[in-house]
């Protein structure tokens, strides 16, 4: 599959500050803080959308923080949206 845009998800208790970029301009993008709820997802993905992005056709990566991104796995996989869960002692700035 090939992702024309992708989601970069910082993952906390409370909130998740996500920033969505675009294959052809990955070094400009859009940036915003949502609740860690299933209402604050659907914001997210709404908010993605109206960015111009397919969710269909987007890579979601965020941090495995056990129960924090836990709900948001499970939303993410049972849309059947593409996501990474990656180890966070593997991520960089």
């Amino acid at each position: 599959m090939r992702f024309s845009s992708f989601i970069g998800i910082d993952v906390s208790k409370a909130t998740l500050d996500v920033h969505l970029a675009f294959k052809d301009d990955i070094k400009n993008g859009f940036h915003k803080t949502f609740n860690n709820t299933i209402k604050g997802f659907a914001s997210m993905r709404s908010f993605i959308e109206k960015k111009g992005a397919d969710v269909s056709h987007s890579l979601f990566c965020l941090e495995n923080t056990g129960d924090y991104s836990l709900l948001l796995s499970y939303y993410l996989s049972k849309n059947k949206l593409h996501y990474h869960l990656a180890n966070p002692l593997t991520v960089k700035l």
